[in-house]
């Protein structure tokens, strides 16, 4: 019986996490936990002449890259160690000044101490619409209503006519429901 693989970073493992070495499956679709028992699995189907052969390409390539470093005078990264390097983000002054006084402000929290020179921010001003600009609006949302043929909406209140029907109506349905339980 196969023991299970220790869990943990594959630092020194030459697998990598979204490469399968046999080229037999898309390993994005495979947990990284389950990566091992896969390969295991695939190369247990292998015959020992295919293994053999994966084994001297392996070899080939390896022996390559060496004399390759060597050509080139340094060492030379497989493609499976090739990394790209992280993009690097540049923030402005005045976006790290932000960031710093937001953090002073948090450890002033934590360790209950008030921050000494924290920027005052004047409160944004929200923009309002003029009444013109309004009335612009509604106006142009008439004119479009009347040009498909359909009265405007207006804004009144109700009769008190009818909100005593829409009353009488809502206590006879909960008459109605309370009777019937």
């Amino acid at each position: 019986m196969i023991s299970a693989p220790p869990i943990g970073p594959r630092s020194n493992s030459s697998i990598s996490p979204t490469h399968c070495p046999l080229k037999m499956c898309d390993m994005d679709s495979i947990p990284l936990a389950e990566h091992y028992w896969h390969n295991a699995l695939t190369m247990i189907n292998l015959t020992p002449k295919q293994l053999r052969k994966a084994a001297d390409i392996q070899e080939k390539i390896q022996s390559l890259q060496e004399e390759l470093g060597q050509i080139l005078g340094g060492e030379v990264s497989s493609p499976a160690q090739a990394t790209e390097p992280g993009k690097k983000y540049k923030f402005s002054p005045a976006a790290r000044a932000k960031m710093r006084a937001a953090q002073k402000a948090r450890w002033a929290k934590i360790k209950g101490t008030v921050p000494s020179a924290l920027p005052t921010d004047e409160p944004k001003k929200k923009n309002k619409m003029s009444a013109e600009g309004l009335a612009n609006i509604r106006a142009g949302g008439a004119k479009r209503m009347a040009g498909q043929g359909k009265a405007p909406a207006t804004k009144g209140k109700m009769s008190t006519a009818g909100l005593a029907n829409i009353q009488a109506a809502q206590k006879a349905r909960w008459a109605k429901a309370k009777k019937t339980g």
